[in-house]
């Protein structure tokens, strides 16, 4: 696999050294001891999905969730530079 582990195809695990992004463990457990382990492709799924929902809500209820969390911006619409993920 490119020399890198497997588990370190998890969506938050660090390409290259293997540190988790997501948790404070300073490398990535794996599968098997990890409750937040998903793949890139499972993530990706993910947050397609969650974009489709978000982009189902009526206008009003976006704008709220947009300034309520993530500073006015929308990056379900998918029209800006997306820093989130």
């Amino acid at each position: 696999m490119n020399g890198r582990k497997a588990e370190w195809d998890c969506f938050g695990c660090e390409r290259t050294t293997g540190e988790c992004l997501v948790t404070n463990y300073t490398r990535c457990p794996g599968q098997a001891e990890c409750p937040f382990f998903k793949t890139r492709q499972q993530a990706a799924a993910d947050r397609a999905a969650w974009a489709e929902a978000m982009r189902a809500k009526p206008a009003s209820q976006q704008e709220y969730i947009a300034q309520k969390y993530y500073g006015g911006k929308m990056p379900w619409q998918g029209n800006e530079k997306n820093d989130l993920w």
